[in-house]
């Protein structure tokens, strides 16, 4: 590829988008292509975006191009697209990148459309691409229900997703490729454009100290706990402390197996109904017993106190309910040789099905979860050498392979 420039454009940074500009980023810089980010960052409570972008910068030469607070609702993002366009028009860039490509969909209808001729080419990543999947049992509202069903719930409407992603998506967003991680997705409905990249659970590569006496604080707490409790397995939580996630089935799974402790890394999430309304005893009933240890951090770039969470666990639990799509933490607990249980629904039950990596559940039913669950208990070992073998599709080196083949044909 000849040295260019490159304009990276994530409005929305959240979830695992500053993971994508940061990997993104640094293969397109050692590629020679001077890199520029536009991105709405959060501020200095976000640490890990704060480091990786200070990386980005400062090793990697990338120029950070700061942007107002992206708009929430659908009429105003539609805003985006003159600052796109004046964006491309000043830096005049080879090739525009958008991690965020589900985000964007509102926010740049038409932009193929109202792009000049001399526009750069555009790639965008799209992760949920999901509607191919059979429709979960969805709980909650008749609103929330409505809603999903009208995307995911009758084969007509996701027929006319498959059409759209198909076809009217390189006109309507002017992109010359597309990526996604769902590889179900390619297998059923092949393009020619349409590439897969494998999911990005964590900033690979990071070079960065991230406040070495913290994680140390942290190591040294988690060590002394661990010491406490020598004999007793852990189950592990790993992300923002929510229902969708299935904490508070986990909690209660700690409860009733007396031979474990609980142990979480993550954020609380407000306004969770089942937060506010069971957890709280939960929580209470462990302590009692001294066998629960929370840490409510944000996600860091720096792996020392992630390798003594994962490690000191057997295996990893992620029955998440009524949920399609993958997980940060499966690929997390792939990179430590860690089996895991989850549903038997959407992506994530079909990559634990394809390459025989832990043990699937029905959604919603407890005593399939608790089958799973002691079934794993007594042959976690076995599956360690195809846990691995799958891991290392999901490394560094082979995120920056899927790049290289799919911009090699450009």
């Amino acid at each position: 590829m000849k040295s260019a420039s490159i304009l990276i454009f994530c409005p929305n940074i959240h979830g695992h988008r500053p993971n994508y500009c940061y990997v993104v980023g640094v293969w397109f810089a050692r590629n020679g292509f001077s890199v520029k980010l536009a991105a709405r960052r959060k501020g200095s409570g976000q640490l890990a975006e704060e480091k990786l972008f200070a990386e980005m910068q400062q090793r990697w030469n990338v120029e950070l191009l700061e942007m107002a607070d992206a708009p929430r609702n659908t009429q105003a993002v539609g805003g985006l697209v003159p600052e796109l366009l004046a964006l491309e028009r000043r830096l005049q860039p080879a090739w525009t990148f958008i991690p965020d490509g589900e985000g964007m969909e509102v926010a740049l209808d038409g932009l193929g459309a109202c792009s000049p001729a001399s526009a750069p080419h555009r790639a965008a990543i799209f992760s949920d691409l999901l509607h191919i999947y059979p429709p979960a049992r969805m709980p909650g509202s008749s609103g929330f229900r409505r809603m999903y069903n009208r995307y995911y719930g009758f084969p007509k409407q996701r027929r006319m997703l498959y059409q759209w992603y198909r076809d009217a998506i390189w006109s309507r967003l002017g992109l010359t490729m597309g990526f996604t991680p769902n590889e179900d997705f390619i297998r059923r409905y092949p393009c020619d454009r349409l590439f897969y990249l494998p999911e990005i659970c964590r900033a690979w590569g990071s070079q960065t100290n991230v406040d070495a006496e913290y994680i140390g604080r942290l190591c040294d707490e988690y060590g002394r706990f661990l010491q406490q409790h020598p004999d007793r397995r852990v189950i592990l939580y790993f992300g923002g402390w929510c229902a969708r996630h299935a904490y508070d089935e986990l909690l209660r799974l700690a409860c009733e197996e007396k031979d474990t402790v609980f142990v979480s890394c993550g954020r609380r999430v407000l306004g969770d109904e089942n937060f506010v309304q069971d957890v709280p005893a939960l929580r209470v009933a462990l302590a009692e017993e001294g066998r629960i240890h929370e840490v409510e951090t944000p996600f860091l770039p720096d792996n020392a106190f992630n390798d003594m969470l994962f490690n000191s666990a057997p295996f990893v639990l992620l029955p998440y309910p009524h949920y399609l799509g993958p997980s940060g933490v499966l690929f997390q607990a792939a990179s430590y040789g860690k089996p895991v249980v989850v549903t038997d629904q959407g992506y994530m039950g079909s990559l634990v099905r394809r390459h025989d990596i832990g043990l699937c559940c029905r959604s919603g039913d407890r005593g399939d979860f608790l089958r799973a669950y002691r079934t794993l208990v007594r042959t976690a070992p076995t599956y360690t050498e195809r846990v691995r073998a799958f891991s290392a599709g999901y490394t560094q080196a082979a995120i920056n392979r899927h790049l290289a083949a799919a911009f090699d044909r450009f």
